[in-house]
């Protein structure tokens, strides 16, 4: 299976690559990339980007993770920065901070542990 990171138990995430081609031998954690959580569910990747770049972190990839069955945002994503050596100075200075009245959740993306 490829690696992937854990949303819920009944959803996982699988990192798109730039030319939208999956190569599971180029998949691994890295260090730049975030979970975001407690994402206002108006607000678009885009305005996510936007807000990480007025902070000072520019951002390589931002992505939402949407309900299956509904396709709405389910209030957290992924956030890839460009440069792997501020990623711990973002989590530690954005976790908390508000983005539209809503006190974000920044962490560590984390690889899904498989299930026997």
């Amino acid at each position: 299976m490829l690696n992937s990171y854990s949303l819920s138990d009944n959803l996982r995430y699988r990192p798109k690559c730039a030319i939208g081609i999956v190569n599971p031998a180029n998949l691994e954690v890295t260090l730049n990339r975030l979970f975001v959580g407690n994402i206002p569910f108006t607000k678009t990747e885009n305005a996510l980007a936007d807000w990480f770049g007025t902070q000072g972190y520019r951002t390589r990839v931002v992505e939402f993770v949407q309900d299956r069955a509904t396709s709405r945002p389910r209030g957290f994503g992924f956030v890839e920065l460009e440069d792997e050596k501020l990623a711990e100075a973002a989590v530690r200075s954005l976790n908390g901070k508000l983005f539209a009245g809503r006190a974000l959740t920044v962490g560590w993306a984390t690889p899904v542990r498989e299930s026997a």
